[in-house]
């Protein structure tokens, strides 16, 4: 028998992981969901930025 599996891409994993721990926080009771779609706009924005700045100094 063999096992097969398949991977179709990885989750995105922001430096610090600010979006688990705003996720694990949602979950647990001890923030609002709206904070944490704050922090996952947040992260984005900053993945964003550097890029931006990168493609315009080419």
């Amino acid at each position: 028998m063999s096992i097969q599996s398949e991977t179709l891409g990885y989750p995105r994993i922001d430096k610090n992981r600010e979006v688990k721990k705003a996720l694990l926080a949602n979950f647990s009771g001890k923030s609002e969901a709206e904070k944490r779609w704050e922090t996952v706009d947040d992260v984005q924005v900053a993945k964003v930025l550097p890029e931006e700045a990168n493609a315009t100094a080419k």
